[in-house]
């Protein structure tokens, strides 16, 4: 047993390394910015974007933002410059998710597609219902 303790630490350091990278350092390095719900409302207020709802089929029937646009963090992962530029029409780009960790991947991939600017909303749909924002429910 003691031989594997390396092994165990080592694949453990890989595991929080990859974290890190995929949840912080991606998503800097592609350009996307993190905003709260304050800055959501300032700079949006007026100013058209795609508010992109990120989460599963059944997290967005649940609940989801009047005007948002939802298509799962797996679809965005797969989908194409040609496809993302079809919905995003030169938009800036909010994604929003539950809490913030799918958005934060979603919005890295169309970052790395070539669009900006891209934002992921900080605290996701939770942020969105504390602050007192309308909620739309979907017949599913």
């Amino acid at each position: 047993m003691a031989d594997y303790l390396p092994v165990i630490v080592g694949v453990m350091a890989l595991i929080v390394i990859y974290t890190l990278w995929l949840r912080i350092l991606a998503p800097k390095m592609a350009g996307v910015e993190k905003i709260d719900m304050v800055a959501y409302k300032e700079m949006f207020k007026k100013q058209s974007h795609l508010l992109l709802d990120v989460r599963s089929d059944s997290e967005f029937t649940a609940a989801h933002a009047p005007k948002a646009k939802h298509i799962p963090v797996e679809t965005v992962a797969r989908s194409t410059r040609s496809e993302m530029e079809a919905l995003i029409k030169g938009k800036p780009v909010v994604c929003i998710c539950a809490s913030g960790s799918r958005s934060k991947m979603a919005a890295t991939v169309i970052a790395r597609l070539g669009f900006k600017p891209v934002y992921t909303l900080s605290g996701g749909m939770s942020a969105w219902q504390a602050a007192g924002e309308t909620v739309k429910r979907s017949k599913s």
